[in-house]
């Protein structure tokens, strides 16, 4: 597990890392497990994928990480990456966890900042101004998208609370996904969409 804490305190941050392979299981249909790990452990949670792996940090009481960290372990069906080395005393993942999370190059801030808003947290601290975001997915998505009878969308809909729009632009050979609601939400249903 690559955790660190921040400082002030009992209200503090881990960082844990899972293989990237863990996303559908600890994000769920629609988002509906990382949505109940928000719920149940009152914690705020913002998972954020890095190349082969994903980043889970964690804010929130000692109790309320505790409890959603024992929640994404059961939904990923393994520990964090590197829990076995610090258990053991080991620092070098920690380090490593220093060193990826050092202040990136001005140049890269924008970016940074923009992939960081696209899976952030949808618990606590939300922006109730309304937000529209519009994706892009290969036509041969669209079964996936609106899944069995709809069931898939209505989930989204429900799960995340944003209006979730779906339209074949057979033209420019995409779906077009719309999904509008207040940042939290527009948040959660843009990391259900892209991890179905």
């Amino acid at each position: 597990m690559a955790a660190r804490s921040g400082s002030g305190g009992a209200f503090a941050e881990d960082v844990l890392t899972f293989e990237r392979s863990c996303m559908k299981g600890i994000v769920g249909l629609g988002g509906a497990n990382l949505k109940q790990v928000r719920s149940e452990s009152e914690a705020t949670v913002n998972v954020s994928p890095e190349g082969d792996l994903l980043d889970v940090r964690i804010e929130g009481t000692p109790e309320q990480r505790a409890l959603a960290r024992q929640l994404l372990v059961a939904y990923a069906g393994q520990e964090p990456l590197g829990a076995e080395a610090e258990d053991s005393g080991e620092v070098e993942a920690e380090q490593h966890s220093d060193e990826a999370y050092a202040d990136p190059p001005e140049a890269d801030e924008q970016a940074d900042a923009e992939e960081a808003a696209e899976y952030h947290d949808g618990g606590q601290g939300r922006d109730s101004d309304e937000q529209r975001v519009v994706l892009d997915f290969e036509q041969r998505f669209f079964a996936t998208i609106i899944g069995q009878a709809g069931a898939t969308l209505r989930s989204l809909r429900s799960t995340s609370g944003a209006d979730v729009q779906v339209k074949s632009v057979r033209e420019d050979g995409v779906v077009r996904v719309t999904i509008t609601g207040t940042t939290g939400q527009v948040q959660d249903a843009e990391t259900a969409v892209r991890f179905l």
